[in-house]
């Protein structure tokens, strides 16, 4: 969610007991055994499809590409797709929101 939604405000950080302070700027956690998604998401992630609504999905077909391009192993591709699937929702659930204040 950092990748598009920005900081989060300062109630939502009292909430958990952190101040701004105590979070590096711009700095989102990644936990190691999903960096490989994230990485492959980062690449991928001016590939998406849109209408006249906006954006509703990324370009599986580009991914596929990116993921060549990358030198994924094949047996990998499928666990990373699903991961990358996950980045894709969330994405799009927080242009929605966005899009419905």
């Amino acid at each position: 969610r950092a990748l598009h939604q920005g900081a989060p405000a300062a109630a939502q950080l009292c909430a958990f007991g952190f101040e701004a302070a105590d979070l590096a700027e711009d700095a989102a956690g990644v936990w190691p055994c999903n960096w490989p998604a994230v990485c492959l998401y980062c690449a991928a992630a001016t590939q998406w499809r849109s209408g006249a609504l906006g954006a509703y999905g990324l370009d599986y077909a580009a991914l596929a590409a990116v993921m060549d391009m990358q030198g994924i192993e094949a047996a990998d591709r499928a666990e990373l797709f699903a991961d990358v699937q996950v980045i894709e929702y969330e994405v799009l659930q927080i242009w929605s929101e966005k899009n419905h204040v």
